[in-house]
């Protein structure tokens, strides 16, 4: 691999340009970047960046850190890091990412870099409270117990009235000209909805997709639309014998099926790091089902039906969803209600987004997801 691509992968691989590149350049890239950088690998590149040691040395200059700093960061969990797998999405690794920054000396803008070059995924939420007031202490200079304290003078005590939804990036705006805790007080006192919509209105638009996709009893669904049209799928059939047509169980097998892989033809995730984290990273069917999911299950499920439903439908009036028309019209469903856009640098969005490309979006997802997924899903 030569240099000039390493160091494309090391200082921006967020930048990758999707609407430019065909869909062998993201496969390419993406590809190697996950073969060449795992998390733990990212990680001690990140530390050793920022704080003058040997990559070599990052788990016990970060171990160091975070006891210094009197931080709670689990001593196995960090010893994972760099000889397992990296942590799955979710508010719990979120939080994981700001003990890190706190136990670095990190400023915002650090922080950012972590997200986005280490853990993968989208910088600091302005709209989830704990991210909130971390960039307002990390960007003050204030440590860990500050950050306690404030954190939890901001969580909201109930659900708020709806108000004026704010941009996320005007909010941004708002809370980078902060200057005291108390004026961040005070604009979350005065904005508590702001600081709500992220988990309220991403769980009214998973209950409409799933009254959209899921089977029911009048077979309005678009699950019992495609059963119809594969009635004589003996394979899908067996798949499904004992689960009822409008249970969670069967709206997941029938959106991830995939025929096999044909002899002597190649599969796409060959000799690549991605299926392992695309499987981390792919929800599990108990989650939508689940009373209280975190902010990137509600995210990763309303992705993954927003997408199929859009694929069905183009695919049962016959016409083409090409790739700038599929991101703009998830993307828009994802800012409606708070949520961070499709990223390519995330395993499970870089699924979608590849798939996007492709003549049938639909069983190239099926095709990578059986290469990544158990066959029991």
């Amino acid at each position: 691999m030569d240099s000039n691509y390493t160091q494309i992968c090391e200082e921006a691989l967020w930048n990758l340009d999707m609407e430019e590149s065909n869909s062998e350049d993201v496969l390419h890239f993406l590809k190697d970047a996950s073969e060449m950088a795992p998390f733990g690998q990212r990680l001690a590149r990140f530390i050793s960046a920022e704080c003058g040691v040997e990559q070599s040395q990052a788990s016990s200059c970060l171990k160091e850190r975070c006891k210094e700093a009197g931080i709670p960061l689990n001593s196995n969990t960090v010893k994972n890091w760099f000889s397992k797998a990296g942590p799955k999405k979710g508010d719990h690794s979120r939080d994981n990412m700001l003990k890190i920054a706190f136990a670095l000396g990190l400023n915002p803008e650090q922080t950012n870099r972590l997200f986005h070059k280490v853990y993968l995924d989208r910088g600091l939420d302005p709209r989830r409270p704990e991210e909130t007031a971390a960039a307002f202490c990390l960007r003050q200079g204030q440590g860990w117990t500050e950050f306690q304290q404030l954190v939890q003078q901001l969580l909201p005590a109930e659900e708020s009235p709806a108000e004026h939804t704010v941009l996320t990036t005007l909010l941004q705006k708002d809370l980078d000209e902060i200057q005291t805790a108390e004026q961040l007080r005070q604009y979350v006192r005065l904005h508590p909805h702001n600081f709500q919509i992220r988990s309220r209105s991403a769980e009214n638009k998973l209950k409409e997709l799933l009254t959209a996709v899921k089977g029911n009893k009048q077979k309005t669904g678009e699950v019992d639309k495609e059963l119809t049209e594969r009635a004589r799928d003996d394979s899908l059939l067996e798949i499904l014998r004992g689960h009822p047509q409008s249970s969670i169980e069967t709206m997941v097998r029938v959106i991830t099926d995939a025929a096999p892989t044909q002899p002597g033809k190649r599969a796409i995730l060959s000799g690549s790091t991605l299926p392992q984290e695309i499987h981390t990273n792919f929800p599990e069917p108990a989650v939508f089902s689940k009373k209280n999911p975190s902010y990137e299950e509600l995210r990763k499920m309303i992705v993954l039906l927003a997408s199929y439903r859009l694929w069905r439908q183009a695919l049962r009036n016959k016409t083409t969803l090409d790739f700038d028309d599929y991101t703009a019209a998830i993307n828009d469903q994802l800012g409606d209600i708070g949520m961070a856009p499709l990223y390519c640098g995330n395993p499970f969005d870089w699924l979608f987004l590849f798939s996007a490309i492709q003549d049938n979006p639909l069983d190239c997802l099926r095709t990578i997801l059986r290469e990544s997924l158990d066959t029991d899903i």
